[in-house]
């Protein structure tokens, strides 16, 4: 959103002319003429680009006087806010296939340790299920909500009970980290190298 340096020029005790300046959206300052009933007390605006003039006071003390143009910025604003999320979620989905791709397939095939074979639910739990419900029906939810972001809140309620899989995720978690830690045929398995040997069915050196 573009915006524009605004300094305001204040009258002061004994003739001091003080000055309070900031950010403001750039439509604010496009179309003063919008709320003409509106005073015209003068105060200096300079844009980024160093051009300045005056503009009427009320633009900054009241931008609720002109709705219309309110209620616009409002909902660029939502559909940034949506367009971020669809972004951060098909990331976050790219990455937990990933993991799902790198990590857990690889686990299935009969050269695995056995021990690793053996720990695969304590290892990863439900982690497959969380990956599939992130790049479907949340995403798919998110983008079908994308042009109405007031329903987007309610989607999220409907999908409530699906996000226990997380709690059930994070309880276990803990249970794996400390299999990971102390069990070293797992350390091992997971190690960079030998994982990538393990992924590539070569044999691992």
């Amino acid at each position: 959103m573009n915006k524009w340096l605004v300094r305001v020029l204040e009258d002061g005790d004994g003739g001091a002319v003080t000055t309070r300046q900031g950010y403001v959206p750039a439509w604010v300052l496009l179309d003063v003429d919008a709320c003409p009933e509106r005073d015209q007390t003068a105060l200096a605006a300079r844009r980024q680009d160093t051009r300045q003039g005056y503009v009427p006071a009320w633009v900054l003390l009241d931008v609720d006087a002109c709705p219309e143009r309110d209620q616009t910025a409002l909902a660029a604003r939502r559909q940034a806010v949506v367009r971020e999320l669809i972004e951060t979620e098909e990331e976050f989905g790219r990455d937990m296939q990933q993991v799902v791709t790198r990590y857990m397939k690889p686990m299935d095939k009969a050269k695995t340790p056995k021990t690793v074979f053996d720990n695969r639910e304590l290892l990863f739990n439900n982690f497959r299920q969380i990956a599939e419900f992130h790049t479907t029906v949340l995403l798919e939810g998110i983008k079908y909500y994308a042009g109405e972001p007031r329903m987007l809140g309610r989607a999220l309620l409907r999908m409530e009970r699906e996000f226990d899989k997380h709690v059930a995720y994070c309880r276990d978690e803990p249970a794996a980290q400390r299999l990971l830690a102390t069990d070293p045929h797992v350390n091992k398995y997971f190690q960079f190298d030998k994982h990538v040997a393990y992924c590539r069915d070569e044999p691992a050196a």
